[in-house]
């Protein structure tokens, strides 16, 4: 009965501890790598999503910084814009970052920092995000990336935090430690060597020798 006391009590302390809003590995759309058909030359745009009002989405004004760009051919050779990349702001922003007249791209990647890590989701959560991200664009049919089919979500990862118990959960466990402790006390038996069995030893109250038997 005493082991049920405790065991039912242990499941409702564990109970009161919130669960953390978001698991390891979760992450928010902020926005999109697009190879879009200009004519004869193909062009790769990068579009800000963030305080677009997305929903899931981040409604804090972040801004897309240190980019670089790349594409590659079929034959393994990489090339990309020969100037830095300007910024990109929030808000549904977007910029031409590379431009190319080769039909044969089997990949496009795109990285950046964000000037902003602490973020307000749309729903009002709060989260710590990376402050860095990486998108590729590969073939959604054939070998080759087409223009106006292929793209990539540009992802923000969630970096998961510490859940801190509320203080009335911390409240309730300190007042559950006098009592667990004085459960264990009552399952415990009395030691040979408490204070009182000492005693007794030292007196000889406890020694109480068997009379011989006679036959």
């Amino acid at each position: 009965m005493r082991r049920l006391l405790i065991g039912t009590f242990l499941v409702a302390l564990v109970g009161c501890f919130p669960s953390p809003a978001r698991a390891d590995g979760d992450s928010v759309l902020v926005g999109l790598i697009e190879y879009d058909s200009n004519g004869p030359i193909s062009s790769f745009y990068v579009t800000n999503l963030t305080d677009a009002g997305l929903d899931p989405g981040i409604s804090t004004d972040v801004n897309f910084t240190g980019l670089t760009f790349s594409v590659t051919d079929s034959m393994g050779n990489s090339s990309g814009p020969g100037s830095p990349i300007p910024d990109i702001p929030s808000a549904g922003n977007s910029s031409d970052v590379f431009d190319s007249v080769a039909t044969d791209l089997v990949s496009a990647t795109v990285t950046g920092t964000f000037d902003v890590t602490f973020v307000t989701l749309s729903d009002g959560t709060q989260v710590l995000i990376d402050p860095t991200f990486t998108a590729t664009i590969l073939p959604s049919f054939g070998d080759a990336l087409l223009p106006d089919i292929d793209f990539a979500a540009i992802d923000a990862e969630i970096v998961p935090t510490a859940t801190t118990p509320e203080p009335g959960t911390l409240l309730l466990i300190s007042s559950a430690l006098p009592l667990l402790g004085w459960l264990r006390r009552r399952s415990r038996p009395a030691s040979l060597f408490s204070p009182n069995a000492a005693g007794r030893i030292a007196s000889g109250s406890c020694y109480r020798p068997r009379s011989n038997r006679t036959a």
